[in-house]
């Protein structure tokens, strides 16, 4: 519940352990009730002038577009791993497209848990998704170039990743088939 201060109090009936918060910048205030003769224990870490945390390589919401007839598409991280819960959509799309041939020129996730989806359509339509057009792993899911079929002229790639293993990521080139 807030009290008329804005603060935020937060009720435990006995104990507590791990509880994390983050607050905007600005001043903020704990207050801890309880009974004098109980251990208190209290960790506040302040990130003020620490370097900010790191960006992700890509915009979770916003599909990167690519419309060139041919090209190269990254998870964007260059020669560092790519960042706890990566969340990257991508689209081909070029006004024509029947299909895109794609080739791997590079591929390391953590298997399993951060996966790289490609989906025959829109990024915002993801009814013609497959399960067989995910992949994670060590290595790429294929050698030479692989084609998808394109809705409407476009393919929609989407990769995501949890927090507990980051790898190098993954790279490929792309041709358009008209």
């Amino acid at each position: 519940s807030n009290d008329n201060l804005g603060a935020t109090k937060c009720p435990f009936s006995q104990y507590f352990s791990g509880f994390t918060t983050v607050v905007p910048a600005g001043t903020f205030y704990i207050l801890l009730e309880g009974n004098p003769l109980n251990a208190v224990s209290l960790s506040v870490t302040d990130y003020t002038g620490a370097s900010a945390p790191p960006t992700q390589f890509c915009n979770p919401t916003t599909p990167r577009r690519f419309s060139s007839r041919s090209g190269t598409v990254s998870d964007g991280s260059g020669d560092s791993s790519y960042l706890p819960w990566t969340n990257c959509k991508f689209l081909l799309y070029r006004s024509g497209a029947k299909s895109y041939d794609i080739t791997f020129t590079s591929f390391a996730t953590e298997p399993t848990h951060d996966k790289l989806r490609i989906y025959n359509g829109d990024c915002d339509d993801f009814t013609k998704f497959s399960p067989a057009n995910e992949w994670s792993g060590p290595t790429a899911p294929w050698a030479g170039a692989r084609n998808f079929a394109a809705t409407n002229s476009r393919v929609c790639v989407h990769f995501y990743a949890d927090d507990t293993v980051q790898a190098a990521g993954w790279s490929f080139t792309y041709n358009t088939r008209f």
